[in-house]
């Protein structure tokens, strides 16, 4: 019974192992736009899905489907349902694993690409924010995420984002301000960080010399 057991999720991590790499340059923003290896690894991990319901595989398989929806070559309409599939799921993976930060912070980011600041957008990029506050790996995206919607965003969504810049200052400014392009954006985040001095000052600094 055991080894019956062993054998679907034995057969998915021969589908999948092969694509990991995609995930790690995915994650140093390597190869960002290798669309046809982020192909072949979706075509893996829908294959896998067929012999494994974990979590895991659904959440790495919305990560591919948003990481394809940047391609500029897509027209809207495909663009979309690639967004919509990351979404569905990213779902799928929250439902076995609903204590996953990241997997929250990727359907907000895929929520506010297809829809804006939805409440549904919000409630994901907050309970992200609740599951992991100061983790390092996803404070850029949520702080970007909170700058750019920071128009929609209610009281309770504000009040969280300073602490985002704040932690994307520190551990990735550089990045932080090359894609804070528009000037609305850095006006916000340096006075999200007037009461966060030395966050400030970092951030000063780095806009000064960009």
């Amino acid at each position: 019974m055991l080894v019956a057991l062993a054998v679907p999720r034995f057969v998915a991590g021969l589908l999948v192992d092969r694509h990991e790499s995609v995930f790690q340059k995915l994650e140093q923003s390597r190869d960002i736009y290798a669309y046809d290896r982020m192909w072949s690894a979706i075509n893996g991990y829908e294959a896998a899905l067929g012999w494994s319901d974990d979590a895991l595989l659904y959440q790495r398989l919305a990560q591919l489907y948003l990481a394809v929806a940047r391609d500029a070559a897509l027209d809207p309409s495909r663009r979309l349902l690639l967004l919509s599939r990351s979404i569905e799921n990213q779902r799928a993976a929250l439902a076995r694993a609903p204590a996953d930060g990241f997997a929250w912070a990727q359907l907000a980011l895929a929520l506010y690409s297809t829809e804006g600041a939805t409440p549904a957008f919000q409630a994901a990029w907050r309970r992200s924010v609740a599951l992991a506050p100061y983790a390092p790996a996803l404070a850029l995206t949520r702080a970007l995420l909170g700058l750019r919607a920071w128009a929609s965003l209610d009281a309770e969504s504000r009040a969280l984002v300073g602490d985002q810049v704040a932690v994307a200052v520190a551990v990735d400014g550089e990045r932080l301000v090359r894609q804070m392009v528009a000037q609305s954006e850095r006006r916000l985040a340096l006075s999200l960080l007037a009461r966060k001095p030395e966050a400030l000052t970092r951030l000063q600094g780095l806009l000064s010399a960009s």
